[in-house]
């Protein structure tokens, strides 16, 4: 089974490939709402990511206008906030309810040492943001809030232009993830908060400052001990 987040239809389909057939299991609307899978609501629904423990069947989907991260319970048919405040941009850090994103777009899981680790990328804010599910704390990985352009480095020394998609990979215990840098035409590799290498031929993108809200808080590291996965 594939599922998707259908972001111009403001759904969650679900594409089951044994027998090629496609199925809306939430379709509430345009809006924000919670509750039974198939009555909730979205707005620009952008990445979605799947995850199981144990009997419990999780998918994490990034709500992007609504500018949250939200958790669809497969098993107990519920939809829930995970992460952010409904409606509100910004970069705040912390207990993930209480945090702020910009437009959020991909998102991504990694296994994690106990727990799963959900990273997303931030389009509008152009970073990369970290949740540990087992305290449910969000963190700043890598990124500068708001400012467009092509570096790379550590932590918030990095410049993304438009970041997108983002993927997660292990080699042993190391967490690595690989985004796409859509402005930029170029795959970033970020391993413990230092995104390298630059490509032969870095993009010529002067940096620009473009934040359209002001932070809540000052950005914060990553913790100094990266989780085990992405």
């Amino acid at each position: 089974i594939l599922y998707i987040a259908d972001t111009g239809n403001n759904c969650i389909r679900m594409l089951r490939l044994s027998t090629q057939t496609v199925a809306t299991i939430s379709n509430g609307g345009i809006g924000i709402q919670d509750g039974p899978v198939s009555s909730s609501k979205w707005n620009g629904p952008t990445d979605i990511v799947f995850h199981s423990s144990g009997n419990l069947a999780f998918l994490y989907v990034t709500d992007a206008t609504n500018a949250v991260i939200r958790r669809i319970d497969l098993v107990n048919d519920k939809t829930d906030l995970f992460a952010g405040n409904p409606g509100v941009e910004g970069l705040r850090d912390g207990a993930a309810l209480s945090s702020e994103f910009r437009t959020p777009h991909g998102i991504c899981i990694g296994l994690g040492n106990p727990t799963p680790w959900i990273y997303i990328t931030e389009t509008g804010g152009s970073q990369v943001r970290a949740i540990d599910t087992a305290s449910q704390t969000t963190y700043l990985s890598v990124g500068q809030y708001g400012v467009s352009g092509y570096k790379d480095g550590i932590g918030t020394n990095v410049q993304f232009n438009t970041i997108q998609g983002i993927a997660c990979g292990n080699i042993t215990t190391l967490p690595i993830l690989f985004a796409a840098d859509t402005g930029n035409r170029a795959v970033r590799r970020i391993e413990k908060n230092i995104v390298s290498p630059s490509p032969t031929t870095a993009p010529t993108t002067t940096p620009t400052t473009t934040p359209t809200t002001t932070p809540s808080t000052s950005p914060t590291s990553a913790p100094s001990s990266t989780p085990s996965s992405s």
